[in-house]
């Protein structure tokens, strides 16, 4: 799937700019409640900002959108940005799997691929 070419150049800006803070801890989640996000955190906070939801403390990071969940953007999210669920597994693989790549590394992987 081809990513909108907007939203790509926002994505791409945002995961370069070092405005926000990797989730080093790779929780799976997409905002933690310390603030720090995984690459489908970046792309939901660039395509849906306002879109954050509260968690239970214990699971310690915020739900994005009404019907989202803490480890995956809405539907209308991923439709906007042009990129399927298996996109962003695919992308959410390369930030919490071995060989984990950072935000920047990531940036230019979806730059080639998406």
């Amino acid at each position: 799937m081809k990513m909108n070419p907007v939203i790509k150049q926002q994505v791409l800006t945002a995961l370069r700019s070092g405005e926000y803070k990797e989730d080093e801890a790779r929780t799976a989640l997409l905002r933690t409640k310390d603030d720090c996000y995984c690459v489908m955190g970046v792309v939901a906070d660039v395509v849906e900002p306002g879109s954050w939801c509260d968690m239970a403390e214990d699971i310690g990071g915020y739900r994005h959108g009404d019907g989202g969940s803490r480890a995956m953007p809405t539907s209308t999210c991923l439709s906007v940005a042009g990129l399927s669920k298996e996109d962003a597994r695919g992308l959410i693989h390369k930030f919490d799997l071995h060989p984990r790549m950072n935000f920047t590394q990531l940036a230019d992987h979806i730059e080639e691929h998406y």
